[in-house]
């Protein structure tokens, strides 16, 4: 019990520093809630797919151009330098800062709450113009934290519902649930992580069986988001 209370913890104390990223799916014009996004794709010749290790991927480059979501603003942006990523493991990155660096300066992106098989579009965090990934020999993956236990969606205790704007929390164990309910949600499109962003919601003091409590999600779309984890007591 110490260990699971010890990594429940943990994952909202880091998904609290990492509220910072978000972007779009690779080679496509798509529409997230608020406006167009645009992602074009690298053309350079001698750029290539990049194991970062520990079974992340970058698996492109390119620039974007519409809502930049890293700070939660969404105030529209044009031509941001952008990567793809992906995660070959078999846990869920909990956190993880990219760095690529070079004749072209130091672009930084961070990503957070990645699954095994998980892709996300990454914006880079200074929002750095993209011109060329040709420029950043060195690229690396610093203060990655992997789940030392796999997170989950509390399935047998919390039913959640969503609203754009809104998350509808139920208590489904019978029992009372003492102490805060907190759910994490990403945005997500055609298969992406829309960005690096994990956001939060949390249900505070406890849910009485049966109970249904509505919280405010201010970032949670129906048709463009998906709750990833939830901790509960």
């Amino acid at each position: 019990m110490k260990k699971a209370s010890h990594e429940r913890l943990r994952a909202v104390a880091v998904a609290a520093v990492i509220f910072a990223a978000v972007a779009v799916m690779t080679y496509a014009t798509v529409r997230n809630s608020q406006r167009h996004s645009e992602v074009m794709p690298d053309t350079d010749k001698n750029t290539a797919e990049v194991d970062l290790g520990d079974g992340i991927f970058i698996t492109g480059f390119g620039r974007y151009s519409g809502a930049y979501m890293e700070d939660g603003k969404n105030d529209t942006v044009t031509g941001i330098f952008m990567i793809t990523v992906e995660n070959r493991s078999e846990k869920t990155l909990q956190y993880g800062e990219i760095t690529l660096t070079g004749s072209a300066g130091t672009a930084e992106f961070s990503v957070s709450t990645l699954p095994p098989k998980g892709k996300a579009v990454l914006l880079e965090k200074n929002r750095m113009e993209y011109r060329s990934a040709n420029g950043f020999a060195d690229r690396r993956l610093n203060n990655r934290v992997f789940f030392e236990t796999e997170p989950t969606l509390c399935g047998d205790r919390i039913k959640i519902g969503g609203l754009d704007g809104k998350l509808n929390v139920t208590n489904i164990s019978g029992k009372k649930i003492e102490g805060d309910v907190t759910v994490f949600y990403k945005n997500f499109r055609d298969g992406y992580y829309y960005g690096g962003i994990t956001y939060r919601a949390a249900v505070n003091g406890g849910l009485e069986p049966g109970e249904v409590r509505q919280i405010n999600a201010g970032h949670f779309s129906v048709k463009g988001s998906t709750v990833v984890f939830v901790t509960c007591p």
